[in-house]
């Protein structure tokens, strides 16, 4: 048996599943011709006959029995059924969420990604926010239409690693219409507009200026661009991130690991 560490949007694959997102039948299946299915895409090292599936807090919250797989470059596809091993932990937003009765009535809705220019929800109607996995954007969202007063719902974003991004668009319409009761229309998105993340790494000899050049390009993304910024300086991680860490390769191993999840999020 081997083990896999889902990400957020895993995460919220498996929510959706469980919630009744892709019918009755708890398991997932191999990419085809319809993007409207739950898939999992791991790492090869860890097909085995049956994978345990943990969360970001390394908690085991089910286990897939490999029927199937499907090789993609350097990783593969998992089909099998899918057997809950403890409830998952409440994602943030839960009680906005979709819940595993479905049925949750919004009347008039608004499909909203947070991630871009946020439109305007008519008055009366809901605004069902796409989690991204991006928390900042679900805070803008949700201080706009908190003040306007509308009625506000959050739909998980799935990994879908099989979907094109004009396929992304339809499932997400699709999870929200057998999720939500209503009538639902998605909000238009105007890709000049779209605000995702990045992580910029900067990397040289000690005393080659990476700071100094981390500065001045943080300056000019948050002055030019209006973009927020955050510089994880290599020195002050150590400080204070990895204070226990020396720089034998496996230390240094541990302190790159930490960096990189500090950065992911």
């Amino acid at each position: 048996m081997s083990a896999a560490h889902l990400t957020h949007r895993q995460l919220n694959e498996l929510e959706l599943l469980l919630n009744g997102a892709y019918g009755t039948t708890l398991r997932y299946q191999l990419p085809g011709t319809d993007p409207t299915v739950a898939t999992l895409r791991l790492p090869t090292s860890v097909v085995e006959s049956s994978i345990d599936l943990f969360d970001r807090e390394s908690t085991l919250i089910a286990r897939v029995d490999v029927e199937e797989t499907g090789d993609v470059g350097d990783q593969c596809w998992i089909a099998g059924p899918v057997t809950l091993v403890r409830p998952l932990a409440p994602m943030r937003h839960a009680t906005l969420r979709p819940e595993a009765d479905g049925g949750q009535t919004v009347g008039e809705a608004l499909l909203v990604s947070p991630g871009s220019e946020l439109p305007e929800v008519p008055q009366g109607y809901s605004a069902i926010l796409i989690d991204d996995g991006h928390p900042a954007h679900l805070a803008a969202a949700f201080a706009k239409y908190g003040r306007a007063g509308r009625d506000v719902r959050v739909l998980p974003s799935p990994a879908a690693d099989h979907a094109t991004p004009d396929e992304r668009e339809a499932l997400h319409l699709e999870l929200a219409r057998r999720l939500f009761v209503g009538n639902i229309r998605a909000a238009p998105v105007s890709p000049s507009t779209t605000r995702s993340g990045l992580v910029i790494l900067l990397t040289g000899l000690s005393g080659s200026g990476k700071s100094t050049i981390a500065r001045e390009l943080a300056n000019r993304m948050e002055f030019d661009y209006g973009r927020a910024v955050t510089l994880l300086d290599g020195d002050e991680v150590r400080t204070f991130l990895s204070s226990d860490l020396g720089f034998s390769r496996a230390d240094r191993k541990a302190n790159l690991r930490r960096l990189g999840w500090v950065a992911s999020i």
